[in-house]
This record gives C-alpha cells, structure tokens and sequence, in this order.
C-alpha cells in the first residue's frame, strides 16, 4: 500500500507542476506574439518611409544612378565572352598538338620498328657469311 501510496503522491506534484508550466508557457507565447506585432508595424512603417524617399527621386536621377551599373554588366559580359573564346581556342590548339604528337608517336613506332629489322639482319648477316665459308670449303 505504500507504494501505491508514494505514486499516487507523485502524481499529484506532477499535476501541481503541470499548471505553473503551462502558465509559463502561455506568457511566453503571448509576450513572443506582441514583439511580432510591434516589429510588423515598425517594418511597415519602414516600408512607408522608403517608398517616400523612393518617389521623391526622379526618373533621371534613377538612370544616373543606374548608368555605370549597366556599363559594369555590360564590360562584365563582353569579358566573360572574350574568356569563352579564349578557351575554345586553348581546346582547339590542345586537340591539334595532340593529334600531332599522337602522328610523331606512330612515326616513332614506325622507325623503331625499322631499326630492330635491320639490327637483327646485321646479327644474321655475320653467321650467314661464316655458313657460307663453311660450305665452299
């Protein structure tokens, strides 16, 4: 009985636990809501102050401002165009030497092919000759 006893108690401090936690956590709750609300309205209002400001600047001053931006886009581009035709013309140049040295590799082969046949021809040449003396003889 005085286990049931201690959880029974348990249970009550637990329940007497549970309403301060959930006061915490409404107060919390509400106090996060009302900072919401006031940053809201200081951001529209915010908004209201730019959109003054914006309007007050006329067309021209707008396309003053914005005239050397362009020109930086527009240098921008021609020079990543220039850096995309230096590079097709670096893989076109890369691809022509590699065919060539692919060319000098064959023509290597080739030759060496070439010197082996008559290094071996040398080689037998000398006992053909001495077969040769032999024979006559």
């Amino acid at each position: 009985m005085s286990d049931f006893q201690n959880y029974s108690d348990n249970a009550s401090a637990r329940r007497r636990q549970i309403l301060p936690t959930l006061l915490v956590l409404a107060l919390v709750a509400l106090g996060g809501g009302l900072y919401l609300a006031s940053q809201q309205i200081r951001g529209d209002s915010t908004a209201r102050q730019l959109a003054v400001t914006t309007s007050a600047l006329s067309q021209e001053d707008l396309k003053q401002a914005l005239a050397p931006l362009q020109q930086s886009i527009k240098d921008l581009q021609a020079a990543s165009q220039r850096a995309a035709d230096q590079t097709s013309d670096f893989q076109r140049q890369l691809s022509a030497e590699q065919g060539e040295q692919k060319l000098l590799a064959e023509q290597v082969g080739a030759l060496s092919a070439r010197v082996d046949r008559v290094t071996n021809a040398e080689a037998a040449a000398p006992s053909q000759a001495a077969k040769r003396k032999r024979a006559h003889r």
